[in-house]
C-alpha cells in the first residue's frame, strides 16, 4: 500500500467553508432518483484500478468479491473463498451474475480482471499483487472458480477480496477501449445495480440495471451534481433538490440541525486523522524531537475544537474500547520542552528553538479541510514548546510526499485503524511495517511480518500490540482524532442504514414512504 491509499476522503467533498455560497440551481424532479451533491465530480470515466474509480461502490455502480464488514469479509460476488492448501486458494463466484452489458461474470472474466490488477500500470503501483499475496499463477478451475497459487501462506487473502482496490469489471470491455477510458461510460463494465449513463461537466448520471443479479433495483436512477462547496450542497438538500452529501465538514453539523429536510448523521468510522513526521530527515530523524512533538499536542483539545464534539481524541492506534488498543498518547508540554533541551534545541529571545544556527521547524502539510484544522491546531500547540510551525494546504494528496521527503515535514492524513476492507492486521502492516518509512520501521516490520502468515489470533493480537508499543516509544506515527463516517441526508433517505466502508446506494434502497 502506498501513500495514495489514504486519499479517498478527497473524493467525498471535504472543503473549507467560506461564508454562504450561492445555492446550486437544479430541481429534484424525479422521486425515483437518488441525488448526491459533491464539490468533486469526475470529468470522464477513469481507468480501472485508479483511485478515482474506487469510489463507485458509494453510488451503486461497482462491487467487490466480498463485502467488507466489522465482523470480517462476507460473500458478495463470490459465493466462497477457500484455502485448498497452505499456498493455494479457490474463489468461487455466485451463479447467474452478469455485467451491466449482459456478459456473464464467469471464471474466465474473473481471471482476466485479476490478471489486470496484477500487471496494469493503472493500478496505482502494486497493491494488486501485494494485497493478494503476490500470486504466482491464477488459473481457471471451473466455470465459476479460479485458483490462486501463492509463493507462501497468506491468510489475509479473503480481506483482499473485500478491498476497494478490487472492483470487479468486464476485462473484455476494458481491453476493447485500448486505454481510451472515456469510452467506458456506456460499456456497462461493472456488476452493480446502477450503471453509468453519462459523465459530463458537473454531473454524472447512473441508470438502473434491470437485470441486476440481486433483483431489480427500487430506484430508477442515481445522479451526482457538482456544487461550488459544501454549504451549497447543504442548501440544495434543504431545498429538496438533493438527498446526500457524503462526508461533509464537521462544521456543517450545527447548520444542518437548524435547517429543514437536513439530517446530519454520524456513525463510528474505520480510521483516524494522524500526523506522520518524516523520520529520515532533520529535525524529525531524532526520536526526541518526534516525541516532543507528540507530547506538545493536546488530542482532547483538538477533538473538542476541531472535532466540534463529534470527534474523539485518540490515545493510540484504535478506539479506547477496542481490545487491540494500546494507549500511549499523552499531553505533557513540560516534558516536551525538556526533551528538546536534551536534544540541544535552545530557545532564543522570541521563543523559537534553534541548534547550530538552525531554527527548529515543523512544517505541517495537509490536503483536506479537516486535515487543515488538525494541522493548524497542532501547529499552534507546537509553537508553545519552541517549534517554528507553519501549515500549508495542497490541492492534491500526491503533492505532499514529494515536498515532505525534501524538507522533513509532517504529513497530516487519514489513516485506517480497521482498514477499509475491515482488516486491521493488514492495514497496520501496510502502514507501520511496509508502506511508509521502511527503514525507520524495520523494528515494527520484524514484529508484524511473521504473523502475516499466522492464523493464531492470540499470536496476531500480541504482535499488533507490540507494534503499537514500538510506535509509541519511537513516535513514528501520531494518532490525533478519530474520523467518523458522516452524511447529510434528506428526509426521504434519513432512514438508510449507513456503512463506514463507503457502500451506500444498493438495489433495495428506496425513499421513505
Amino acid at each position: 500500500m502506498n501513500m495514495n491509499t489514504f486519499s479517498r476522503r478527497t473524493f467525498l467533498g471535504a472543503t473549507i467553508l467560506a461564508g454562504v455560497a450561492p445555492r446550486a440551481s437544479f430541481a429534484h424532479s424525479n422521486s425515483d432518483t437518488l441525488v448526491f451533491v459533491s464539490d468533486y465530480v469526475l470529468k470522464a470515466a477513469p481507468a480501472p484500478g485508479s483511485y478515482d474509480i474506487q469510489i463507485e461502490p458509494l453510488y451503486g455502480n461497482a462491487e467487490f468479491l466480498m463485502r467488507p464488514t466489522r465482523e470480517g469479509p462476507q460473500p458478495w460476488l463470490a459465493e466462497a473463498i477457500e484455502q485448498l492448501e497452505p499456498t493455494k486458494w479457490r474463489i468461487t463466484l455466485k451463479p447467474g451474475i452478469t455485467f451491466q452489458n449482459g456478459r456473464p461474470l464467469d471464471a474466465k472474466a474473473l481471471k482476466g480482471c485479476l490478471d489486470y490488477y496484477l500487471t496494469s500500470k493503472e493500478n496505482q503501483g502494486d497493491p494488486g499483487a501485494a494485497l493478494m499475496g503476490n500470486p504466482t499463477s491464477i488459473d481457471v478451475s471451473g466455470s465459476l472458480s479460479v485458483d490462486l497459487t501463492l509463493p507462501k501462506p497468506f491468510p489475509r487473502l479473503p480481506f483482499a477480496a473485500a478491498h476497494y482496490a478490487y472492483l470487479i469489471f468486464d476485462p473484455e470491455a476494458v481491453a476493447a477501449v485500448n486505454g481510451d477510458w472515456s469510452k467506458l461510460v456506456d460499456k456497462g463494465i461493472f456488476t452493480g445495480p446502477f450503471t453509468w449513463e453519462t459523465i459530463e461537466p458537473g454531473k454524472i448520471t447512473y441508470k438502473r440495471y434491470d437485470n441486476y443479479w440481486g433483483g431489480k433495483p427500487h430506484l430508477a436512477s442515481v445522479t451526482i451534481k457538482q456544487v461550488p462547496d459544501e454549504q451549497a450542497g447543504l442548501q440544495a438538500i434543504s431545498a429538496g433538490e438533493a438527498d446526500v452529501l457524503a462526508y461533509p465538514a464537521l462544521s456543517l453539523a450545527a447548520a444542518a440541525r437548524g435547517m429543514p429536510n437536513t439530517n446530519y448523521v454520524v456513525i463510528d468510522g474505520v480510521g483516524f486523522i494522524g500526523l506522520y513526521p518524516e523520520p529520515h530527515i532533520a529535525p524529525f530523524d531524532d526520536v526526541k524531537v518526534r516525541k516532543a512533538l507528540s507530547l506538545a499536542i493536546d488530542n482532547d483539545a483538538i477533538a473538542k475544537g476541531v472535532g466540534l464534539g463529534l470527534g474523539t481524541a485518540m490515545k493510540g492506534w484504535f478506539p479506547a474500547e477496542s481490545p487491540l488498543e494500546v494507549d500511549w498518547v499523552v499531553h505533557d508540554p513540560a516534558k516536551a520542552e525538556a526533551l528538546l533541551e536534551e536534544a540541544g534545541w535552545k530557545k532564543d529571545a522570541d521563543g523559537i528553538r534553534a541548534k547550530d544556527g538552525k531554527q527548529l521547524e515543523a512544517r505541517f502539510y495537509c490536503y483536506t479541510a479537516i486535515g487543515e484544522g488538525v494541522a493548524t491546531a497542532s501547529a499552534d500547540m507546537a509553537k508553545k514548546v519552541g517549534f517554528l510551525a507553519t501549515v500549508r494546504r495542497f490541492e492534491h494528496y500526491s503533492d505532499i510526499p514529494a515536498v515532505q521527503n525534501v524538507d522533513g515535514g509532517i504529513y497530516t492524513m487519514y489513516t485506517e485503524s480497521f482498514g477499509l476492507n475491515g482488516d486491521p492486521q493488514g492495514t497496520m502492516f501496510s502502514v507501520l511495517g511496509g508502506g511508509y518509512g521502511v527503514k525507520a520501521f524495520d523494528d515494527i516490520k520484524a514484529v508484524l511480518d511473521p504473523v502475516m502468515q499466522s492464523t493464531d489470533q492470540s499470536e496476531i493480537d500480541a504482535a499488533m500490540k507490540k507494534a503499537q508499543e514500538i510506535n509509541g516509544e519511537h513516535a513514528y506515527w501520531l494518532p490525533i482524532m478519530d474520523d467518523k463516517a458522516r452524511f447529510i441526508l434528506s428526509d426521504r433517505f434519513k432512514h438508510v442504514a449507513l456503512n463506514p466502508f463507503y457502500i451506500f446506494a444498493d438495489a433495495k434502497m428506496a425513499p421513505e414512504a
